[in-house]
């Protein structure tokens, strides 16, 4: 953990590569939107809704947050950024809305509500993390960067991904337990002889 409070900390995994990892996402019942919590495998964060007024509103209070940037701790600068981070396409959307987390009143593109957070964090000033986002930072960086989870999720994304996938890998375990059998039932007979 860096002690620093000026270091700025930032994610490079999405929303869809932690879950691949086996990251759980659960909503968390916290009293304020911003109120993350991570930690053993686990990140709660609070019911997100999208609907139509979320963009102009969120846009309104990150140009507040950037207009008294020393006066504030910009929460939501930081919290938009947190979702700018994790949120890069609309299967990230998906996993959150699937959890609960994000409620999309916009309709079923998922697309178009990432392409709302991208756009919402470019050409913001971000600072420094505050404590909250930082400590979520490290634990998700931390998660992510285990080589247990990393395994685990190229393994998902490659070979876990699809039905055919699935089926195809138990059919070559198949197929080498039957070989393995017919080696050794070759060599018992070959010494019954």
């Amino acid at each position: 953990m860096v002690n620093d409070p000026n270091h700025r900390v930032k994610c490079s995994c999405t929303v869809s590569q932690l879950h691949e990892a086996g990251l759980k996402f659960e909503v968390h019942q916290g009293k304020g939107i911003f109120e993350l919590e991570c930690s053993k495998g686990v990140f709660k964060i609070p019911v997100i809704a999208i609907n139509g007024l979320t963009e102009i509103m969120l846009r309104n209070l990150v140009a507040f947050d950037q207009c008294h940037h020393s006066f504030m701790k910009c929460y939501v600068t930081n919290h938009t950024t947190l979702l700018y981070n994790l949120i890069k396409t609309g299967k990230d959307v998906e996993i959150l809305a699937e959890k609960g987390i994000m409620g999309n009143i916009l309709g079923e593109n998922k697309d178009v509500v990432a392409t709302m957070i991208i756009e919402l964090a470019q050409n913001t000033l971000t600072g420094a993390n505050n404590a909250n986002y930082r400590d979520v930072y490290v634990e998700l960086g931390e998660f992510y960067n285990n080589r247990y989870h990393k395994y685990k999720a190229t393994f998902v994304h490659d070979y876990w991904s699809t039905p055919w996938e699935i089926i195809s890998l138990f059919g070559g375990i198949l197929l080498l337990s039957l070989i393995l059998i017919q080696t050794v039932c070759s060599i018992i007979t070959l010494f019954k002889k």
